[in-house]
């Protein structure tokens, strides 16, 4: 394994030479240079304001800093990395998914990442989405066993027998049903009680909906370098993974979802065309509630055209099937921004304003969201 690693670094150090190719007027001393990717290369490197450049035996190459996760140098006596060892650790992420999990200090000046969900998070959001009347979701789910614990459906089962309201029918969902139907009844009827023993490995409908329709309009609208995403990102920004991943998908619902400004939260489950994804994906004409001005940077680009367009409707949809009123997630998960919609915020001095503490972490954190924009 390790050899085949070490060819592909190779290799990729080969392209890379070769596609990017560039001046350098000086050079640094020898370092392993960790891409956001999951890529590691090294080679001789040089940091300017805005690219690394690194050079070795494939050539100099030129990249972008906002695609440089971070830089270890090498001892020149013992040939080692001088922070971790010079051969490739296990925990290595060999993924854009794992990449976009591993926390990185930011940069001077830069904002670092929203962070990406625990596993206990990212399941107490399916569970709470979820279908609870009707046709069960057909989703994977799984019924752990801890500490010699029994089946799950069988310690509710003996849970439900004790209650007065007992209906027979779920001793035959629960003894026969598949587990889609027994994940339905379980939520139902005990709540988030035996939360940690359910593993549902798929997207409940809500989710599915939500990575597939609205999360490439988030891509193309606000995860843009100077927007919301890369180093140069500003008032918040989005977190680091692969963007058609599982951890990116839930991690921007979360920051996404914990998001309120005066106009109103970026999801509202209440009035859904009122929320601020959709009026702030709109052209800025008539808009009333349009994007605040983005100031230095790209400017801003629409991509719904109107409110006949279908991808509008089809946010809107999306918001109608989520649960309400919004429920208590319960999670572990904190929004790091002062900041985290519809401002133009201060410029980034590389520290983390401390999370609002004034309501759960869970809850939507209200934030000045600068001047009301005039009404026409």
């Amino acid at each position: 394994m390790d050899g085949l690693w070490n060819r592909m670094h190779r290799l990729v150090g080969i392209v890379v030479g070769v596609l990017l190719a560039g001046h350098c007027t000086a050079r640094a001393d020898l370092a392993d240079v960790y891409l956001r990717n999951g890529l590691c290369l090294r080679a001789d490197v040089t940091v300017t304001d805005d690219a690394v450049i690194l050079r070795n035996a494939a050539g100099e190459a030129r990249l972008p800093r906002a695609d440089v996760a971070r830089i270890v140098p090498i001892n020149p006596t013992t040939g080692e990395a001088e922070s971790q060892p010079a051969t490739r650790p296990a925990a290595e992420p060999a993924t854009q998914e794992a990449a976009g999990a591993r926390a990185e200090k930011p940069l001077p000046g830069e904002l670092p990442p929203a962070p990406l969900l625990s596993k206990r998070d990212l399941q107490r959001l399916k569970l709470h989405e979820l279908v609870l009347e009707g046709t069960p979701e057909n989703v994977h789910v799984q019924f752990e066993h801890k500490n010699k614990q029994r089946d799950l459906p069988a310690d509710v089962l003996d849970e439900l027998h004790k209650r007065p309201d007992f209906k027979p029918a779920w001793a035959e969902v629960l003894t026969r049903g598949q587990p889609p139907e027994k994940l339905q009844l379980i939520v139902r009827e005990t709540g988030m009680r035996h939360a940690d023993r359910i593993d549902i490995t798929s997207d409940p409908e809500v989710f599915d909906i939500f990575r597939r329709r609205v999360v490439p309009l988030v891509n193309n609208s606000c995860a843009r370098a100077g927007c919301h995403a890369g180093t140069t990102a500003r008032a918040f920004r989005l977190p680091i993974g692969s963007k058609a991943g599982e951890a990116y998908g839930y991690a921007v619902f979360a920051l996404l979802d914990q998001m309120q400004g005066r106009q109103g939260p970026v999801i509202d489950r209440e009035s859904p065309e009122d929320s601020l994804l959709l009026t702030y994906m709109l052209p800025q004409e008539d808009n009333d509630r349009g994007h605040p001005p983005v100031g230095r940077g790209p400017s801003f680009k629409p991509v719904i055209w109107g409110r006949d367009d279908p991808q509008y409707r089809a946010v809107v949809d999306w918001i109608k099937f989520l649960v309400r009123p919004r429920p208590d997630y319960d999670l572990e998960y904190k929004n790091p921004y002062v900041y985290p919609v519809g401002v133009t915020a201060p410029e980034p001095t590389g520290e983390v304003a401390p999370p609002a503490t004034a309501e759960p972490a869970s809850q939507p954190t209200t934030v000045p969201e600068g001047p009301e924009p005039e009404r026409k």
